[in-house]
């Protein structure tokens, strides 16, 4: 009783739908044992309304007029269009409507009231009928996936009053799962191969499928749109620095995701992140006997099932569900994040997201791939074509520090398990600029906090640093093997007397240089002059370090 309840509220709800689509036209249907689907086709097509029935088993067809002192007049047609429309008889009037009954369906009508026409055409949905029996896997490739479905669905067609022959959409759909990348945090999506994801799309001009419009890459040939081949990197160049110990990350990255089609998706991509079973789906207009869709990325079953208008009338849709899928295609989401500890003291010529720049730099290439990559492979080279290949590291992830300046060349290649499908990712360009070593001979400690009050020098690409500070007898007052750190103008604690001190630095650059510096440092203090509100230099107070007091 329950089942039959609802069944009823379901056939109501149907007809609710019905009439809201049918209250527009003046064309209405009865007798018949299904909602009727009504739709707005083009206005190419030159028709008001198309009508799709389940059958058309003891249907009548009616008119209803605005003028009671109209003439309605019925005609229809076939292929051929408007021009080749025949009259219709055996029409009966009550008052406002004019009813025909059983008419016939896949066909035509236009109705007049007097001059003013109506066009529509009338679908018997019976007369294609779809039927899915079985999937068949196909053998796959690096780029698709093809389904043998054994079945029929012949195209459902409509004629415009012009004879043109359309296609009514029948909306099959093909439902698996795929993997997606989902970021962890977002950065630009103009980074990756795809560019950003807004909907337009353009068409590969090496085989002649869509892409989005912004592609960089071809997902399916695999083909580099911009004249590249994937290659990245960057030269030197501007300037900039950041607060003293302030640690950052640097990135470059390279994503050669193809994902595509209907699915859930996260917001923006990002650096890092992990590649996420998703559901996924292709939809078709009419029955195809052979499927190719771009591979997705983990095992999976195909369930293709139909159409929207066996689910508009709320009966079982043909269906049918494949053997699990195993691809061979493969898939790596590769980046380089450099992580340093940005210094006051240290001269950066590299611009934003460039590697490199000054030595030691600490670089972690990753690669996130796709389940059927088996072989990886981190390659360096000191030539941007990968002829000199001085490094290969066989995992997913490599931490390099970098001591030598130069220019090196570092991608991910990798394969499925037969080597059938390989790919690379783009190239990562890490420079390491020339050591500089500058030093300065005055500073002000104890005067202004924050300004000139602590004696460091500037460098760029120092491997090996050890730095000595006396006083004027040659008593060490402090040593320091860190280029970044510096003499606060301290000695046990307390500021030491302005006056001359020196300073002796023994170190060696990336680049092999060897530095042997000394010189002064002039430590300058002033006090405020309270009578002319200015300041003149001073003496001032502290204490000399090396137990020897002036």
């Amino acid at each position: 009783m329950k089942k039959l309840f609802l069944a009823i509220i379901a056939v109501f709800v149907a007809n609710l739908a019905t009439m809201a689509q049918e209250s527009q036209s003046p064309v209405s249907f009865t007798g018949n044992s299904h909602a009727v689907w009504s739709e707005t086709p083009a206005a190419t097509t030159g028709l008001n309304t198309i009508f799709v029935l389940h059958d058309m088993n003891g249907v009548s067809m009616h008119y209803k007029a605005t003028d009671p002192e109209a003439t309605v007049t019925w005609y229809s047609y076939g292929e051929q269009g408007g021009a080749y429309s025949v009259e219709v008889t055996g029409i009966t009037y009550d008052g406002l409507t004019s009813t025909l009954a059983n008419p016939e369906g896949n066909r035509g009508y236009i109705i007049y009231e007097d001059t003013r026409p109506t066009y529509v055409w009338v679908v018997d949905y019976s007369a294609f009928p779809l039927v899915i029996n079985a999937l068949t896997l196909g053998e796959g490739d690096c780029s698709t996936a093809t389904i043998y479905v054994d079945g029929s669905g012949p195209d459902i067609v409509y004629y415009s009053i012009t004879g043109v022959r359309h296609v009514l959409d029948r909306e099959i759909k093909l439902s698996f799962y795929d993997l997606e990348w989902q970021a962890d945090e977002e950065e630009d999506p103009d980074d990756g191969p795809d560019g950003p994801d807004d909907g337009e799309t353009k068409i590969c001009p090496f085989c002649g499928e869509t892409i989005p419009a912004q592609a960089r890459k071809c997902r399916w040939c695999g083909a580099w749109l911009d004249g590249s081949d994937g290659g990245g990197g960057g030269d030197d160049g501007g300037n900039g620095s950041n607060a003293a110990m302030h640690r950052h990350n640097k990135y470059r990255h390279s994503h050669r995701s193809s994902r595509r089609a209907v699915r859930r998706r996260a917001q923006g991509t990002a650096a890092t992140g992990q590649w996420v079973q998703v559901e996924s789906s292709e939809t078709y207009s009419g029955f195809k006997p052979t499927i190719v869709l771009p591979s997705p990325y983990c095992n999976t079953t195909f369930t293709l099932s139909g159409d929207r208008f066996l689910e508009f009338w709320n009966e079982p849709l043909q269906t049918a569900t494949s053997d699990t899928f195993v691809p061979v295609a493969i898939d790596a989401h590769c980046i380089a994040i450099q992580e340093e500890e940005s210094h006051d003291n240290e001269i950066k010529t590299q611009g934003e997201g460039i590697l490199g720049g000054s030595a030691p730099a600490t670089i972690t290439f990753r690669a996130y791939c796709t389940d059927a990559v088996v072989y990886k492979e981190w390659q360096m080279a000191t030539d941007p074509d990968f002829q000199n290949i001085e490094l290969r590291l066989g995992q997913d992830e490599v931490t390099q520090t970098f001591m030598e300046e130069g220019t090196t060349y570092w991608r991910f290649v990798y394969a499925n398990e037969d080597n059938s499908c390989d790919d690379v990712s783009e190239t990562f360009t890490v420079s390491i600029g020339v050591s500089e070593l500058k030093c300065p001979n005055v500073f002000t400690p104890g005067v202004s906090e924050g300004q000139n009050d602590v004696w460091k020098v500037s460098y760029r690409s120092i491997t090996k640093f050890h730095c000595w500070i006396f006083n004027r007898w040659g008593n060490k007052i402090i040593e320091f093997t860190d280029p970044s750190q510096g003499w606060d103008g301290t000695y046990g604690g307390k500021l030491v007397k302005p006056g001359v001190y020196y300073y002796v630095i023994e170190a060696e650059g990336a680049d092999g240089k060897r530095y042997k510096l000394s010189g002064d440092i002039n430590i300058i203090r002033y006090r405020k002059n309270p009578f002319s509100g200015g300041g003149e230099e001073g003496g001032g107070g502290g204490v000399e370090g090396g137990g020897v007091t002036e």
